[in-house]
């Protein structure tokens, strides 16, 4: 079986990078978080698309602020 990640940037920050790296790393298989822009707070996430409602739970359990840029495939 073969499916496309689904990759998601977000926009947080910059001192919440770490700690979304180690939330995210901590629920294994979830998604994986890279950092694209370290001074602007640009984060990208590949979610696998079978787990995405997990992510969204996760994600919006958090307190700290984050900003989803251009099309999110979330909400599909």
């Amino acid at each position: 079986m073969h499916f496309h990640l689904l990759k998601v940037r977000a926009k947080i920050n910059r001192e919440d990078i770490v700690f979304f790296s180690w939330l995210i790393e901590s629920y294994e298989e979830i998604a994986v978080m890279r950092t694209i822009d370290s001074n602007e707070g640009i984060v990208e996430f590949w979610v696998s698309p079978f787990l995405k409602e997990d992510f969204k739970e996760i994600i919006e359990s958090v307190d700290e602020p984050i900003e989803f840029i251009g099309k999110s495939y979330l909400n599909d």
